[in-house]
């Protein structure tokens, strides 16, 4: 879930309750998005929004 950005930066949570991290240019705020994740830490995660993949 989005939650807000700050510092040119989404950010929301994981269904964990951790902090992700990611770029997008659109307006993302209060939206469910699956995240590519490219980076992790003890408190939080970093990646971009996943792209639609045809499986």
């Amino acid at each position: 879930l989005v939650e807000g950005r700050k510092k040119g930066r989404w950010w929301g949570r994981a269904r964990s309750g951790k902090l992700v991290f990611f770029d997008g240019s659109s307006d993302c705020l209060g939206q469910l998005v699956e995240i590519e994740v490219e980076k992790t830490s003890p408190w939080a995660l970093q990646g971009n929004i996943a792209m639609n993949r045809t499986d």
